[in-house]
């Protein structure tokens, strides 16, 4: 791994983990709107 690319990467892991959190929580929040 390039030590350049590092910054992008951790960017884009961060990203990732961000949308990843997102729509966790969308699909916790979703089932128990459903079925409460």
């Amino acid at each position: 791994m390039l030590l350049n690319d590092k910054e992008g990467s951790f960017a884009k892991g961060c990203f990732w983990g961000l949308l990843f959190s997102i729509l966790l929580w969308g699909l916790v929040i979703y089932f128990l709107s459903k079925y409460s």
